[in-house]
């Protein structure tokens, strides 16, 4: 199957015929009591802002679930999120005992996850890492349908987004572990991340702008201007500068292996940087300063 048809067969399978499955019979609305349903896995909200969901279960009390939750059978009895987990968590706080779900009938555990992620990463209210995080396990899972990865392409056409918006949201993973682990309570989002992703080589940089992005609640374009600003300032390097910088962390990575290399690997690397070292003071000795 190619690359398009299989991003196309995802597409259709749980975005274009989502609207007829919710209206098929055989998903018909039942009241299923709330402790027989747990969350999924794939929930991609890791924070839920408890003033919204004590606002969410007043309109309960008042009016009822106005919308049911989407869930799958599991083997035993219970049942599992696909969406609505908000809703359940509310309907909790409002006392009640039982919620309106859909149960999908003959969805496989990977095409509800596919179908979960591709829900709730296009909700509006998720920051910048819930998006990342879940765009992963989205690509994750739709591996397991077809065994196959899916493009940055594919998943921006699945998710109605760019391949860029994909990999800047992708590339908020790279951020280091202890930025990530404070990323989720800041409440930051995808601006923030890529100012802060523009300070990759800057280590100390990144660290002081975080700092600052919490404690003067800065905004994300705030953030994106103090990485440009600091960016700006720092010397430009120029092609022969970059390379040598280059050729000195290849020296290093080279000088920590060497201890754990034979004695025939070490005389061939001795060979190589010998002829090395003649090529360079060739090179020296033929530039010219005037």
């Amino acid at each position: 199957m190619s690359k398009a048809c299989r991003a196309e067969r995802i597409v259709s399978l749980f975005l274009n015929d989502i609207d007829k499955k919710l209206g098929d019979s055989t998903w018909s609305i039942i009241e299923m009591p709330l402790e027989k349903i747990k969350p999924g896995d794939d929930q991609p909200r890791k924070i839920f802002d408890q003033q919204k969901l004590e606002s969410l279960a007043l309109s309960i009390k008042e009016h009822g679930v106005q919308e049911p939750i989407l869930v799958r059978e599991l083997p035993g009895g219970n049942y599992e999120i696909i969406f609505g987990e908000r809703r359940w968590r509310a309907s909790q706080i409002a006392g009640r005992k039982t919620i309106p779900c859909r149960v999908a009938a003959g969805l496989e555990e990977a095409e509800a996850r596919v179908l979960a992620l591709t829900e709730n990463i296009q909700r509006q209210d998720l920051n910048a890492l819930e998006k990342a995080m879940a765009i992963k396990s989205l690509m994750d899972a739709s591996r397991l349908l077809d065994d196959k990865d899916l493009t940055l392409e594919e998943v921006g056409k699945i998710l109605g987004i760019s391949k860029v918006r994909v990999h800047q949201y992708l590339a908020v993973l790279k951020l280091p572990k202890s930025i990530l682990e404070e990323f989720l309570e800041s409440n930051l989002n995808e601006m923030h991340a890529r100012a802060l992703m523009m300070l990759k080589d800057h280590t100390e940089a990144q660290d002081k702008l975080f700092l600052d992005i919490k404690k003067h609640q800065l905004t994300g374009q705030q953030a994106l201007d103090w990485s440009k600003r600091y960016l700006a300032a720092q010397p430009q390097k120029n092609l022969i500068t970059d390379k040598v910088e280059k050729f000195r962390k290849t020296f290093t990575v080279l000088q920590k292996k060497l201890s754990n290399m034979d004695d025939t690997e070490k005389m061939m690397i001795k060979k190589e940087l010998k002829t090395l070292a003649g090529e360079l003071n060739e090179l020296v000795k033929n530039i010219d300063i005037t």
